[in-house]
């Protein structure tokens, strides 16, 4: 539960950041713990949506791909992807996990299946099923 953690930590969970690589020696913190990880993948979209800085995120695909770890982005496309922000996605073999909810309007899971369908050209789409209590607090 992405918000009850931001709500913990006192974060805005509406408001987008992205979390930057501040120098090189956290760049090379970061490479080294995604080495040593003995997890198979390397997830993108945990505590927030990616498609906020699509192009950062592409920065940052292409600088993790030299793991030789897959890489799973997690998204709601809130804010679409251009075609060739796609095929650069697709260039680094990123796994696109396209999330609907059925809390989601109809307009925006037709848009959703859209966005995954549409990723199918470039590289391996998936979609993902969110689920959660109906009266849950935001």
């Amino acid at each position: 539960f992405p918000v009850t953690i931001a709500k913990f930590r006192g974060i805005d969970f509406f408001k987008a950041i992205t979390r930057r690589i501040w120098s090189i020696k956290h760049a090379e913190q970061i490479s080294k713990i995604i080495m040593r990880s003995r997890k198979e993948f390397i997830r993108i979209g945990t505590m927030g949506d990616p498609c906020h800085n699509w192009d950062y995120t592409l920065d940052i695909c292409r600088w993790i791909v030299r793991s030789e770890k897959p890489i799973v982005v997690i998204t709601k496309h809130w804010i679409p992807m251009t075609d060739e922000q796609m095929k650069r996605l697709g260039e680094y073999n990123v796994y696109l996990n396209t999330s609907i909810s059925p809390l989601d309007t109809e307009e925006q899971r037709m848009y959703r299946l859209e966005q995954y369908n549409l990723y199918e050209k470039y590289g391996p789409s998936i979609l993902r099923i969110v689920s959660c209590v109906k009266d849950c607090e935001l």
